[in-house]
């Protein structure tokens, strides 16, 4: 994998904190997976809903454990803020990053 850019191959090798390893396209945008992720978390109508590894995988059709990288990584970023409640881990849309004080 780590030889996909030598080779012309339009991929790379990426490492979350984890320690997780994931092959992804070159063109892969961090602030494109934000926008899915937070428009996730609205509802119909715009309600507030929380979203957890199970629906983000299923949403993007992707494998469960790197649904659960992109949750930390968009909590890690300030996109998302996690609840760990009753109904399990939750992420909703960080609204506290518009508050001003």
């Amino acid at each position: 994998a780590n030889l996909f850019p030598r080779m012309g191959i339009n991929m790379h090798l990426r490492e979350f904190e984890s320690g997780t390893l994931a092959i992804q396209s070159s063109e892969h945008s961090d602030e494109a997976l934000y926008e899915k992720l937070q428009g996730m978390t609205r509802g119909p109508g715009g309600n507030i809903v929380g979203i957890g590894p199970d629906d983000v995988a299923a949403g993007l059709d992707i494998p469960f454990i790197l649904a659960r990288e992109y949750l930390f990584m968009a909590e890690g970023n300030q996109m998302l803020c996690r609840d760990d409640g009753p109904d399990g881990l939750r992420f909703y849309d960080n609204f506290f990053k518009e508050v001003q004080l």
